[in-house]
């Protein structure tokens, strides 16, 4: 096992122990490795070549009452810095992990960050919304946690494709990789709930890419 990895089960375990892993999802890259190491989609194979850790924040307002998720990392030995622009909240650990903490933007709102009842400031992002459609609780090592289902974590990846620049490739490989192993009754269920602007998004990325 990767120190990375005993890094983010540390933090994992920490996150289960204080019961805040029931408020957050592990998104992005680690989410594809936790697919692969818990059998989420069995056969797939991940590549992870990051350090850093996304989480999505479901509820701004929960816990309530309001709980220091900062209090509790503190304790691993990991650092705290708030963006002095953003007000954004990050985690560090000496070895160069960093951790942020990202959730969904309502209406049509440019608010960039939001502060939460965990006790850490959130960066607002459009589109975060489809992440949390459909939530899957894994259980790795002992050490409970939340990811996207695999349906919606494409579907995440398909909408903002276009707004990746020189990401987009690589989300491309990405989304092509898992797609053989969706349930694709569920995809188009999640699907429907889309904006009309995402669906199109959608439709025109599967006409080029899946056809």
């Amino acid at each position: 096992m990767s120190e990375q990895i005993r890094q983010l089960l540390k933090l994992l375990k920490v996150l289960d122990d204080n019961d805040f892993s029931r408020h957050l999802v592990l998104i992005g890259s680690w989410a594809e490795y936790m697919y692969m190491v818990t059998g989420l989609i069995p056969g797939y194979e991940a590549n992870i070549r990051t350090l850093d850790v996304d989480f999505l924040v479901r509820n701004l307002r929960k816990p309530n009452p309001p709980k220091s998720l900062i209090a509790a990392v503190k304790e691993t030995g990991f650092m705290v810095q708030e963006d002095c622009v953003s007000g954004v909240t990050r985690f560090y650990s000496v070895d160069g992990f960093e951790i942020e903490f990202l959730i969904a933007q309502k209406g049509n709102g440019e608010k960039g960050a939001m502060k939460t009842n965990l006790g850490v400031t959130a960066q607002a992002l459009r589109h975060m919304a489809i992440i949390g459609f459909d939530i899957k609780e894994c259980d790795y090592l002992g050490i409970k946690f939340n990811v996207p289902s695999p349906e919606a974590f494409v579907l995440h990846k398909i909408v903002i494709n276009g707004e990746r620049e020189r990401k987009a490739e690589k989300d491309r490989i990405v989304i092509d990789s898992i797609h053989p192993y969706l349930d694709m009754e569920h995809f188009n269920e999640l699907m429907d709930r889309l904006t009309k602007n995402e669906k199109r998004l959608v439709e025109k990325y599967i006409e080029a890419h899946w056809k």
